[in-house]
């Protein structure tokens, strides 16, 4: 009777040990399975030609601070980037182009880099319109698919921007976007705050802080 309630026991212990490591694969597994993906929208329009700071134009400044933060950004296990670009080529309302497609950190931050010390504003801002091919350009809506859009002014382009973006959130393709807006008067940033959470930069410092703080938020 004895070394039959032993055998039960031993048994029940093992059986315990088993569901214990099984549940832990299991954990581990979804973990390792959820990937982070920012993709950066960033804004060359030909408005980014405006005076920021002293002798700096708008581009001048972004560029600096987004700079500033890809040499920065940790690289990190489970977390790729991307950087889109609209207005940099022509003034049609389809210049938009992910100019570097996801990567690790280490493995794009020099081509980004190097893509942002070589932009020119030359556009529009087909907001609307880059907002829908970001939701296309990443590879899967199981992971955590966040936008970064940094603006200097609203759509151009007749699209609508808020309600692409309140599409891709309701269809679980990105997470509520994250909008800065740069050197914006009221009336402009109350047309793009609707598109995510909105944060409003007016100079190299408070741009700086915003992107910062979106990073710590996301990263």
């Amino acid at each position: 009777m004895n070394q039959f309630k032993y055998r039960n026991s031993l048994q029940l212990l093992l059986f315990m040990i088993i569901i214990t490591l099984l549940v832990g694969v299991g954990v581990g597994v979804t973990a390792d399975a959820e990937k982070t993906y920012i993709e950066f929208v960033f804004d060359a329009s030909f408005s980014m030609n405006e005076a920021a700071e002293k002798s700096k134009s708008r581009m001048d400044v972004a560029k600096e601070v987004m700079i500033d933060l890809i040499q920065n950004l940790e690289d990190r296990p489970g977390l790729e980037i991307g950087l889109r670009v609209y207005g940099s080529r022509n003034t049609q309302c389809d210049d938009s182009v992910l100019v570097q497609g996801f990567g690790p950190v280490d493995a794009v931050r020099g081509n980004i880099l190097e893509i942002v010390r070589s932009l020119k504003p030359r556009g529009k801002t087909p907001i609307a319109y880059s907002l829908e091919q970001a939701g296309r350009d990443f590879p899967s809506k199981a992971n955590r698919n966040i936008i970064v859009l940094i603006t200097d002014g609203q759509e151009s382009c007749g699209g609508d921007p808020c309600a692409v973006s309140y599409y891709l959130q309701s269809q679980g393709i990105v997470y509520k976007p994250y909008v800065v807006g740069f050197a914006m008067s009221a009336a402009d940033e109350a047309k793009v705050s609707c598109i995510g959470t909105y944060y409003s930069a007016k100079d190299r410092k408070s741009l700086s802080e915003a992107l910062g703080s979106i990073m710590r938020k996301v990263v």
